[in-house]
């Protein structure tokens, strides 16, 4: 050890090609770029949100394209530099007064993982367009990805943006992207699946989202939050309805507000609790496997999806059913 007088001062650097890099694997399940181009956009007040998902045939390897546009806010030069940037979020500028999903920056980055991503936005006060070419394979080369953009000033009435992503994850897990899969997808495991109209949250009510997913023609409209039956708990009636098997249609829910948790009596939990028969949830989810029946990709048995989930802001993050 020294007695200090010469020591040297340093700033740690980063490698910022190599962070941009993991950030992109970090995002494991291809989807996870549909998650985030719906937080996005419900951030920056999005009322309706438009995903389609095809697939170009005239290039060799057959190019999966991701086309995603809403009606938010629009973004101006600050706000398509804090797009590309890594670690930069502009959320919190906002004018809306919900709850920000996304703030670290770090999200849209998962759509880096292409050949091509361009960008075309209005918001009231300008019209940007942005290009970025194979920002994968400059990752994977040690460099950053540039892009090319125009900025124009001008009084824009409606506000929009439109991000197209060509060659996204190199064109692999291309039954990721089926329509049914998306669909399930969304609902369970994104922002538009949330359970905050069990508790009286109407905030979101209007919100819609139409996706085109791969197999579909034409775009479904997805009406905001998770998916729940109606109740039908009216015991006597089922039993004489259906004496042998009234169990299968059954449905309760339970509805506990503000409970306190026990271990941190300063933080309070919303819960909702549904049973539901069998056919209760059938009846509205077409991915659960059919016994006897060759499952299609992506479905799944009921105790694979159903059982407590924990919710964050009431999104479904994470299933516990140890």
């Amino acid at each position: 050890m020294t007695n200090g007088k010469n020591r040297k001062t340093r700033l740690p650097e980063v490698e910022k090609a190599h962070e941009f890099l993991e950030i992109v694997r970090d995002f494991t399940d291809p989807k996870d770029a549909i998650r985030e181009a719906i937080s996005n956009a419900m951030d920056w007040d999005a009322t309706e949100i438009k995903i389609i998902v095809t697939v170009d045939k005239t290039r060799p390897e057959e190019e999966i394209i991701i086309e995603i546009k809403d009606n938010g806010v629009g973004l101006d030069e600050e706000r398509l530099e804090a797009f590309f940037d890594l670690g930069r979020s502009t959320t919190n500028k906002s004018n809306s007064s919900s709850m920000k999903i996304g703030y670290k920056g770090h999200g849209t980055k998962t759509y880096l993982n292409c050949r091509q991503i361009e960008v075309e936005s209005d918001s009231h006060e300008s019209s940007v367009y942005a290009i970025m070419d194979s920002p994968l394979q400059k990752l994977m080369n040690g460099e950053i990805p540039e892009y090319e953009y125009d900025v124009e000033s001008k009084m824009n009435n409606e506000t929009k943006t439109k991000i197209i992503i060509r060659g996204y994850n190199m064109n692999r897990n291309i039954r990721d992207f089926g329509h049914n899969v998306l669909k399930d997808y969304i609902i369970w495991h994104t922002c538009f699946g949330s359970v905050e109209k069990e508790f009286g949250i109407e905030i979101n009510n209007d919100k819609k989202l139409y996706l085109q997913g791969l197999g579909k023609n034409q775009p479904e409209k997805i009406d905001f939050g998770h998916i729940f039956p109606q109740e039908n708990s009216d015991l006597k009636r089922l039993q004489k309805d259906r004496p042998g098997d009234w169990t299968k249609t059954f449905v309760k829910k339970w509805i506990f507000n503000g409970r306190q948790i026990i271990d941190n009596p300063s933080k309070f939990v919303d819960i909702v609790f549904y049973i539901e028969g069998d056919e209760a949830k059938r009846a509205y989810n077409p991915m659960i496997r059919v016994r006897g029946k060759t499952p299609e990709y992506g479905m799944y048995k009921v105790e694979d999806m159903y059982g407590l989930w924990a919710c964050k802001n009431y999104i479904p993050i994470k299933r516990y059913n140890e």
